[in-house]
């Protein structure tokens, strides 16, 4: 049956007014390379949100920021690599943040070696133990 010409609902203005007052979200996409090509596995943190992702295979994240949000502060992470700090720009360009790997200093290495040392003897005491 035909119920005659479909009536459009009326919207309270104020309803209207708050969907168009609401900001609008942008993707920001970045990608982590190191000297060896992209970095898959790298974690990705923007600073005042806590929001966080992993770099896919090619080397890229994506995080979802209102379009108003100006500047946004991250910091890229990978184990071996020592954290670097950057900031994203909402319809700003593909952003590129180079990781090279931790310089090991002789103390470190030390303290690395010793680590090590200690694990093992750890280990092979509770294989004892276990015996």
């Amino acid at each position: 049956m035909w119920a005659g010409p479909a009536r459009a609902q009326a919207q309270p203005a104020a309803a209207v007014a708050a969907a168009s007052a609401a900001p609008a979200n942008v993707t920001l996409t970045g990608r982590i390379d190191t000297p060896k090509g992209p970095l898959g596995g790298a974690v990705v943190r923007l600073v005042h949100t806590k929001q966080t992702c992993a770099t896919n295979a090619g080397g890229l994240f994506f995080f979802t920021v209102p379009a108003d949000a100006g500047p946004v502060a991250a910091v890229a992470a990978y184990d071996g690599a020592a954290e670097v700090p950057f900031t994203m720009q909402p319809g700003g360009p593909l952003t590129v943040v180079n990781m090279a790997p931790a310089k090991l200093t002789k103390s470190n290495q030390k303290k690395l070696n010793a680590g090590i040392k200690r694990a093992h003897r750890e280990t092979k005491r509770s294989l004892k133990k276990l015996k």
